[in-house]
């Protein structure tokens, strides 16, 4: 039973180790090969979209085109999985997204 124990411990160390020592991505780095010259003087903001497939390459090139036609705004098109569920735990964490594609339920 002691080494179910320390496994456990070990586990849980490793855990939270790595929570600790991860860096948190920036949504510049996730796009950066879309950013504009000028994408310093913008600002930034999230846009998260639930679809997938042809729906999801529809909302990137709507977002790129916005992006490429008005110099005041940069938006971070980031495509999710269960993002009402991603959502609610977003908002509750105290970092929601700026914009959130919901399900209508």
């Amino acid at each position: 039973m002691r080494r179910i124990h320390a496994a456990l411990a070990a586990l849980i160390a490793c855990v939270v180790l790595v929570g600790y020592f991860e860096t948190i991505p920036s949504l510049e780095s996730s796009d950066a090969a879309r950013l504009p010259e000028d994408a310093a003087r913008r600002l930034h903001l999230s846009y998260w979209e639930k679809w997938g497939s042809f729906e999801r390459d529809a909302c990137q090139a709507m977002v790129d085109d916005f992006n490429q036609n008005q110099h005041e705004l940069f938006v971070h098109y980031i495509n999710t999985s269960e993002v009402n569920r991603k959502a609610m735990l977003a908002i509750m964490g105290g970092d929601p997204p700026d914009v959130v594609g919901l399900w209508g339920n």
